[in-house]
């Protein structure tokens, strides 16, 4: 067997340990996505189920709605925005900092106006 030949056997056996390595990691990260949408579901779920029932408070509801909607955000941006993947720090920072000039100005605005 010519070095040649032995270099192309070894290239062929990475490759299908890569493309082994790439399908698990794929499969790995559509069950993250499936129970993040059923995360997701439960979350719009509950949403719902405090708004119909008359147990709570009008002013938790609405606290409690918040506080689901900022989860979903988040799941969102991570699992279907891909922003905890390697080289999305950039994105990811952007958001971040959007969000963070938004409620800076959105409390401004409240003071200016109390």
């Amino acid at each position: 067997m010519s070095t040649h030949e032995s270099t192309e056997h070894v290239s062929e056996h990475d490759q299908s340990h890569l493309d082994i390595h790439h399908k698990i990691a794929h499969e790995k990260e559509f069950k993250q996505q499936i129970v993040s949408f059923v995360m997701m579901i439960f979350i719009t779920m509950l949403a719902f189920v405090a708004v119909a029932s008359d147990a709570i408070s009008d002013g938790f509801t609405i606290i409690f709605i918040m506080i689901l909607a900022g989860i979903q955000l988040v799941f969102q941006l991570y699992m279907f925005m891909h922003l905890s993947h390697k080289g999305h720090q950039y994105p990811a920072w952007g958001i971040f900092f959007g969000v963070f000039v938004a409620g800076t100005a959105v409390v401004a605005l409240m003071g200016m106006i109390w």
